[in-house]
């Protein structure tokens, strides 16, 4: 087995770069940057900005990085049922990969608190930073977390889903205070949806390698967004497009 963890084969500077791309998840992204776009509207900031997409860019660097520490983390594992990834095949160390999640890591957090220090206030005495936004960094070292936490453990913890779904909503929580230094009602129930719908998402999943549904009820998560977003539907019609093809597209995946 150590053959498949210690060692790298050369594969030029194209295989690494692809190496690294697989690591990362980094076609995933799209959707960090949804979540990031939709946390920062629900706490009323409107209209894109380079304040945003430095955002954005700094949750990128925490999804990476939690993606680099996931397949350090499961290497072993990854060793006897998936050899063609990145670190068993020997494209990367797991020592590498460690090492890269934890600066990636990092990395995200110095530009949260670069944010916090822009949005910093001048007063008489100099330079103060408001404890509003330096709650942004505050709730993203709690995502960092998170995220190691799940790393660690979701192979063999029952709640993964949970932690899963935390570091997701996580993010509209970063994005809100990141970005008003407040978090709102309709903020703090967005990331309840999307918690509620990750839950019942990756129950759903599990089932694709078993004969029969083990139980049903879970699958009942996956309701909330759509009570969550059900009033929208009497003051948008273009709500009601989306509505309708959200659960459409969800009835679809399920069958």
């Amino acid at each position: 087995m150590g053959t498949f963890t210690t060692g790298v084969k050369p594969g030029g500077a194209a295989g690494r770069r692809r190496a690294y791309l697989e690591l990362g998840r980094v076609s995933n992204l799209p959707t960090v940057w949804s979540n990031v776009l939709a946390g920062a509207t629900l706490a009323g900031a409107r209209g894109l900005s380079a304040r945003l997409a430095a955002l954005a860019g700094a949750l990128s660097l925490l999804y990476v990085g939690g993606m680099f520490l996931n397949d350090a983390a499961d290497h072993e594992v990854d060793a006897r049922e998936r050899r063609d990834r990145p670190i068993p095949s020997g494209r990367v160390s797991a020592r590498e990969a460690w090492g890269t999640g934890f600066a990636l890591l990092l990395g995200g957090l110095v530009t949260l608190a670069v944010l916090a220090a822009l949005a910093a206030r001048s007063t008489d005495s100099g330079i103060e930073l408001t404890g509003e936004w330096w709650r942004g960094v505050e709730a993203g070292g709690v995502l960092a977390a998170l995220i190691i936490l799940y790393d660690l453990q979701h192979k063999a913890n029952p709640l993964s889903p949970l932690l899963m779904g935390l570091c997701r909503s996580m993010v509209y929580v970063v994005a809100a205070l990141a970005m008003t230094g407040a978090v709102t009602l309709p903020v703090l129930g967005g990331a309840v949806a999307l918690l509620a719908y990750l839950v019942g998402l990756t129950y759903a999943a599990k089932q694709e390698t078993v004969a029969a549904l083990r139980g049903v009820w879970p699958l009942a998560f996956l309701l909330v967004p759509l009570a969550y977003a059900l009033p929208l539907i009497a003051v948008s019609s273009l709500a009601v497009i989306i509505f309708a093809a959200f659960t459409v597209w969800m009835l679809a995946a399920l069958a």
